[in-house]
């Protein structure tokens, strides 16, 4: 069966059947140890799409959502070109090797492109299979991200 790649709205993958599943390989592989347990803002995330400056793809199989990309865009504040990076990108693990991540991939590019993005950015986290994937892709490596996290008291 043919892997088919379309343009979604967020709400359509959390409502997928298989988003608990997605939701808990995604956590398994990119969560932060440091942070909490991951809760999805679904406002912001709709709030962004409806301002345009985020947008999902998603991978089917069989009309089942096996895997996703999340894209954002926003102005570069040190060139005169619009940026986007990828804000989320999972692939169930049998469904790897299938070319279902690729075709997200070249999803994203194309409607980056659209509005003349000057480059897309792909997170990776370090030793997950997608940054091994990157690797051997036409993208370079271009830094290394370093977090401090900061907990704070919330006021009763």
């Amino acid at each position: 069966m043919t892997i088919e790649i379309r343009k979604i709205k967020v709400a359509e993958v959390w409502a997928c059947e298989n988003w608990p599943k997605l939701l808990e390989e995604y956590t398994k592989e990119c969560k932060f140890k440091e942070f909490p347990d991951v809760e999805i803002n679904k406002e912001l995330y709709n709030n962004l799409e409806k301002l345009g400056t985020l947008q999902a793809f998603g991978a089917f199989k069989n009309n089942d959502l096996i895997g996703f990309i999340i894209v954002m865009s926003y102005p570069s504040t040190h060139y005169d070109l619009t940026m986007a990076t990828t804000e989320g990108f999972m692939v169930l693990q049998e469904h790897r090797c299938t070319g279902a991540g690729l075709k997200l991939l070249r999803a994203v590019e194309k409607h980056v492109q659209t509005y003349k993005a000057g480059a897309l950015f792909v997170s990776a986290p370090i030793g997950q299979k997608l940054a091994k994937v990157m690797k051997c892709t036409k993208y370079k490596e271009a830094a290394k991200l370093y977090f401090k996290r900061f907990v704070y008291e919330v006021p009763s």
